[in-house]
């Protein structure tokens, strides 16, 4: 057999055990036992701490903000924004939820995306009222 065959067949047979024992590191034990996944991932997210109180225990003190907010009569939830609200759920007069203040806040959602339909609002950050907070304009909880 012809020498350069012979160390190709070498190298190949490295990287090939290289890849073996990477691999056998690098996923996580019982994954693809039952399909493509790691079948205690249910049990270990659903052993997590729930941090979202979420729409109804937000209705109950804000009702108010509900029947006026465009936002949440679109059906994004309160917690979209405001963050994980069950700690201020359950201890509300401590405990508030983040304000959003940053033109990031709104961009997240906002931004021209190429996927995005066109009925949906978007902005050029870069363009639309550079420098300048969304709430300076855009009133996100009008009153009634």
């Amino acid at each position: 057999m012809a020498p350069q065959v012979v160390r190709i067949a070498i190298v190949f047979l490295v990287v090939i055990c290289l890849f073996l024992g990477v691999r056998s590191q690098a996923v996580p034990k019982g994954f693809g036992e039952d399909g493509f996944h790691r079948i205690q991932a249910p049990q270990m997210i659903a052993s997590r701490a729930m941090s979202h109180a979420g729409r109804k225990a937000c209705a109950e003190c804000h009702e108010d903000k509900f029947k006026v907010t465009p936002h949440v009569q679109k059906g994004v939830g309160c917690e979209t924004c405001h963050g994980p609200a069950l700690a201020h759920a359950q201890n509300f007069e401590t405990i508030k939820p983040k304000v959003p203040s940053t033109r990031a806040d709104c961009t997240r959602c906002h931004a021209r995306l190429v996927g995005r339909p066109d009925w949906f609002p978007q902005i050029d950050p870069n363009q639309h009222n550079p420098g300048k907070r969304c709430m300076e304009c855009h009133e996100i909880h009008p009153s009634e």
